[in-house]
C-alpha cells in the first residue's frame, strides 16, 4: 500500500490518473488534502509521498524532490530551491 497526499484541488486529478497508471504493482490510498495538511501527512509519516506548497519544503531535512523524470534528494536544512528550465 502507497499513501499519497494531494491537496484536493480539480487540478490533482492528472497526478491521481498518472500514479494509477504508472504504479500497477502496489495499491494506491490517495488523501485529498488542503495543502498545509499534505505537507502534515507527510512530516508525521501518515504517507509515503506528497504533492506540497514549495514553502513546506524548508521542514524536511531528508526529501527526495520528483519533476518529471528527474529527482532531487536533499539531505541537509533547505534555505531555498530553484526549478529553472534550459
Amino acid at each position: 500500500m502507497i499513501d499519497i497526499a494531494l491537496v484536493s484541488y480539480i487540478n490533482t486529478r492528472p497526478f491521481m490518473d498518472g500514479f494509477e497508471a504508472k504504479i500497477k504493482d502496489r495499491e494506491i490510498r490517495f488523501h485529498l488534502l488542503p495543502p498545509v495538511d499534505c505537507a502534515t501527512h507527510l512530516h508525521q509519516g501518515k504517507c509515503q509521498m506528497a504533492l506540497l506548497p514549495v514553502g513546506a519544503l524548508a521542514q524536511f531535512k531528508n526529501i527526495s524532490i520528483m519533476i518529471q523524470r528527474t529527482a532531487f534528494t536533499v539531505y541537509a536544512d533547505i534555505r531555498s530551491f530553484a526549478v529553472q528550465k534550459e
